[in-house]
């Protein structure tokens, strides 16, 4: 279980990508002068944008292009299935952490759930002195089983 955030993932991927592959593929997502930015800020741009935390700038359909035309137009076919490959283990550790979590905290509440069966041959105040001190440490409410 990887405990990467996925921005930090894509990062990690895209940086191993060339400055080519990078601006075909920020053009396409729809980053603003990919052609002009620096390589991690081209990485972090596109990340925005794969995220939705920024809106792609698509270009207008009916404007004349301006400047130099793009020296590569193909995209590199393996860029998307590797993001997507990225996103669906993300989206699996994140469904195993949660997984866990609640598995452990349905045993440590059945752990204190069971203190007062494992203590039935001592007194019951020695019983409630054992319920009352897991309560005050968890802040749940236990009662003691019935006879």
């Amino acid at each position: 279980m990887n405990s990467k955030p996925i921005a930090e993932r894509y990062s990690d991927y895209l940086s191993t990508l060339s400055l080519n592959d990078l601006r075909t593929f920020g053009r396409f997502q729809g980053v603003q002068a990919a052609t002009q930015r620096k390589k991690e800020d081209l990485i972090d741009e596109i990340i925005k944008i794969l995220l939705g935390k920024v809106k792609p700038n698509l270009p207008k359909t009916d404007a004349r292009p301006v400047g130099a035309p793009p020296k590569s137009s193909t995209l590199n076919p393996d860029i998307m299935p590797k993001l997507d490959e990225i996103r669906k283990k993300y989206e699996m550790d994140q469904r195993e952490r949660e997984f866990v979590m609640s598995v452990a905290s349905l045993t440590t509440h059945s752990i204190f759930l069971s203190i007062p069966a494992f203590l039935k041959f001592y007194r019951t105040d020695t019983v409630l002195s054992a319920v009352t001190t897991a309560s005050r440490r968890t802040g749940r409410t236990y009662s003691s089983p019935r006879r």
